[in-house]
């Protein structure tokens, strides 16, 4: 078995400990494809890094159930209820929510994952509205399940507008290297990882072992530039593009976003849009960036985040310099021990500890304490009600009573500062109250009848006394409605036989309506004269075309009673 196949057999493994409402997922970084300086490492040592998109129905349900699942992959956050945590992701680009530095014993590897809707996924890949996600896309990536219709041609949008816009940026004449190269930095020139940790050489240790990769994801999208771009015919060949105005000015109008649409009318040329153009880029990734990271450090916890900056800044390659503040000593001492040359000979620029400086040995009791540490113990921000800093043995008691109501054996005795997860209608308002029924609107006459607030057992019922409620409402209504049509059917033959005997007396066989019929009929016979025929009159005859403003509102306002007065009641006699 070859170790593509293997590495993607090892995802799909992974992938299994998730819930199962996912909609599309893709594996990427050093943990499923190579880059140089990783060759000489072991596979399990890289983190393998997923991205789940979930349909935004699904969300929520999502979290609930990993939380369930896989309660450690969650910092001190698990607490809050899912609605929260979808709100946490969704309120802050670029609406990723991630855990991170959890390990497969099983496979004995270490993961990172980032959950996503499905609609923030296309409106990344379409509009690169935070240039996040889709900037992961525009390299090779490992997928695990198979996007739909719809995604797949978000994702094709995608690579698209990348190439339209790593054209724009190449000279005229540039190499595959070139093209990939300026199509894979896009989503980090500007990224606020590149600041810090990241190695300042990672987008050419991505693209020098992935040539032929990159080709491959391209190659159906370079076809359609090759009106104005002509092709190599090796990958070591050049390319040659038109750079005239009109051909710019097209690809600045393809890009989605509207920024580049306006660099032609701000400059009134084609000449300046390239810095322009990056400006906007970094600008755009910068804040996406920057944000999600400090998204993170709640979701991962403190800790977690510390030694994910840690394991980023040692993929950097021996001779690499270190830029920032220097770890201290005994932080660095386990990767000290792996390494063959010491993490403190590296060129570090930056405030660091002096030569000479020796720490104080850390006794066994003391990295005892700090192993067994929890991370989730550690919190930014307010503390919510009932985290408290409390004892390690009132923190094994909570735990202890929150697992043994998340498995529905709730004990008689629980702390009384059990966090509890309040389900959605103890929080949320019923939903025949509205906005302006609370006051809370625009202020106004009522046009209309008031809202019936004599009955406020919706603010309280459960969704058992809810159910129970309109079983017995549906049996009232059927018995109340079966009750009225049996009066109104005794009525009706208590009035027919009242009506035979009172023409029985009166011998009135016929109707007061049809004995007036008779007698006209009699008129008519009567009458003998013949009525001379009326010449054709234009004015007269024709006049109900004439059918002015006032006479079809009269029209329309009589047609509204149609309904009401002359509508066939329930019953046959009034």
């Amino acid at each position: 078995m070859s170790s593509m196949s293997a590495g993607l057999d090892l995802c799909r493994r992974i992938l299994k400990r998730f819930p199962r409402n996912v909609c599309f997922s893709f594996a990427y970084g050093s943990g499923v494809k190579s880059q140089i300086g990783y060759e000489k490492k072991n596979l399990n040592e890289n983190i393998i890094d997923f991205v789940l998109c979930v349909p935004d129905d699904k969300m929520k349900d999502w979290h609930k159930e990993n939380i369930q699942r896989n309660p450690q992959d969650y910092s001190g956050m698990r607490f809050l209820s899912p609605s929260m945590l979808v709100n946490y992701q969704t309120s802050i680009p670029a609406n990723v929510y991630c855990n991170t530095l959890i390990p497969i014993e099983e496979e004995g590897v270490m993961i990172k994952y980032g959950v996503t809707r499905e609609s923030d996924l296309i409106k990344d890949a379409t509009e690169w509205k935070d240039l996040y996600l889709s900037g992961r896309l525009h390299k090779p990536v490992q997928f695990l399940q198979e996007p739909d219709e719809t995604l797949r041609e978000a994702l094709r949008k995608n690579l698209q507008t990348a190439l339209t816009v790593g054209l724009l940026l190449l000279p005229e004449r540039f190499t595959n290297f070139q093209l990939f190269h300026t199509i894979a930095s896009l989503s980090y020139s500007g990224d606020f990882r590149m600041i810090f940790g990241e190695n300042p050489n990672k987008v050419s240790n991505i693209v020098k072992p992935q040539i032929e990769s990159f080709f491959k994801l391209y190659q159906p999208l370079i076809i359609h530039h090759q009106k104005h771009l002509q092709c190599p015919e090796s990958l070591n060949g050049e390319y040659i593009q038109d750079k005239s105005s009109k051909i710019v000015e097209n690809q600045l109008n393809s890009i989605p976003f509207i920024y580049p649409r306006e660099l032609i009318g701000r400059s009134g040329n084609t000449k300046n849009y390239k810095e322009e153009l990056r400006e906007i880029l970094r600008r755009r990734v910068f804040k996406s960036s920057a944000l999600q990271s400090i998204k993170n450090i709640p979701t991962a916890g403190l800790v977690k985040s510390l030694k994910y900056s840690y394991k980023k800044t040692l993929k950097m390659d021996d001779d690499e310099m270190a830029f920032g503040p220097a770890l201290p000593p005994h932080l660095l001492k386990s990767s000290s021990a792996q390494s063959s040359s010491p993490v403190e000979e590296k060129k570090v620029i930056g405030p660091c500890l002096p030569p000479n400086f020796q720490p104080q040995e850390i006794t066994e009791v003391e990295e005892t304490v700090e192993d067994e540490e929890d991370e989730d113990d550690l919190a930014i921000g307010p503390l919510l009600p009932g985290q408290e800093p409390q004892s390690r043995a009132q923190l094994e008691l909570e735990e202890r009573a929150l697992e043994i109501k998340l498995n529905g054996l709730e004990g008689s005795e629980r702390s009384t500062n059990d966090a509890t997860n309040r389900e959605e209608w103890m929080i949320e308002l019923p939903e025949v109250r509205k906005v302006a029924d609370l006051g809370l609107g625009p202020r106004q006459f009522r046009q209309k009848e008031g809202p019936d607030f004599s009955d406020r057992s919706s603010w309280t019922d459960t969704p058992q006394s809810k159910l129970e409620k309109e079983k017995t409402k549906s049996k009232e209504d059927t018995s109340r409605k079966s009750y009225e049509e049996k009066l109104i059917k005794e009525r009706d033959r208590a009035m027919e036989k009242l009506k035979k005997k009172y023409d029985k007396e009166h011998k009135r066989e016929k109707s007061l309506l049809e004995l007036h019929q008779d007698k006209l009929k009699k008129k008519k016979k009567k009458s003998k004269e013949k009525e001379e025929r009326r010449p054709f009159s234009r004015e007269v005859d024709l006049a109900v075309n004439k059918f002015d403003e006032t006479r079809k509102q009269a029209a329309t306002k009589k047609s509204k009673q149609l309904d009401t007065k002359f509508s066939a009641g329930s019953s046959k006699f009034l």
